[in-house]
């Protein structure tokens, strides 16, 4: 499998106006994410306090790719995205932040996100907007070596968690995503694709630690456990649909 380089060229588009911050703004969708990376961590939560914090309707999974998850257990998934070219935004280079539980939707495994902090006010408010995603400021810096990246986010001042993720020898994939969200009322779902160079480990070398924000007492609370897998993705395409 080789990198294609026309990935975008069969997306289709639309025109849609959105609410941002009560003035309605003009836009393009699906999202086009032409340069990125990515470091990953899935660990194990504590399967009915991470159900409370789901819409009905929405159901924590109960396994993952790689297996069943352990009886009373759901998944968290926290990824780290330096975004460095996107159309349509001008404040590039900005980081993504992105928390969620792994769930099921209709038979089919989704991500719902429960934070994605941003790096800039105006993806900030652009998740909101478009997704209904709850975010706020925040900033990430990074230590990479040879053998694995460190990413520090911190916001208000405080430290909110620091990942660290080994890398590996990567292999190109072609990945469907799927993320549920709440909008006026109703659940919907955000759909899109990703070709990507990615390493995936067994979570055994990956670190996540929690700061002192109070956001990071909010993971606490959800009994964050071992990382059963990490990814690292040095090159990613993608487009990202508004949530329909």
């Amino acid at each position: 499998m080789s990198w294609d380089e026309n990935f975008f060229d069969n997306v289709e588009f639309e025109e849609i106006e959105m609410d941002v911050n009560g003035t309605m703004v003009s836009g393009k969708v699906p999202i086009v994410m032409r340069d990125m990376s990515r470091i990953v961590t899935v660990s194990l939560i504590d399967a009915e306090k991470a159900q409370a914090l789901l819409p009905p309707g929405i159901e924590v999974a109960s396994k993952l790719l790689s297996g069943p998850l352990p009886e009373g257990k759901a998944a968290l998934f926290i990824g780290i995205t330096e975004k460095r070219q996107v159309d349509g935004l001008q404040m590039l280079p900005y980081t993504e932040v992105f928390i969620c539980i792994i769930v099921a939707y209709q038979g089919e495994p989704m991500y719902h996100a429960i934070q994605v902090p941003n790096t800039t006010t105006e993806t900030v408010d652009g998740v909101k907007a478009l997704w209904n995603f709850p975010s706020f400021l925040c900033e990430v810096t990074n230590d990479e070596t040879e053998d694995a990246i460190t990413s520090r986010v911190e916001a208000d001042g405080q430290h909110l968690l620091t990942m660290k993720v080994p890398k590996g020898e990567t292999r190109l994939m072609t990945m469907p995503t799927a993320f549920t969200t709440v909008i006026d009322g109703e659940i919907r779902v955000a759909r899109g694709l990703q070709q990507v160079e990615m390493s995936i480990a067994d979570g055994s070398e990956a670190t996540l630690e929690l700061g002192d924000h109070p956001y990071a007492d909010t993971l606490r609370d959800l009994d964050v456990g071992q990382c059963v897998m990490s990814a690292y993705s040095p090159k990613i395409q993608y487009w990202l649909d508004a949530a329909k």
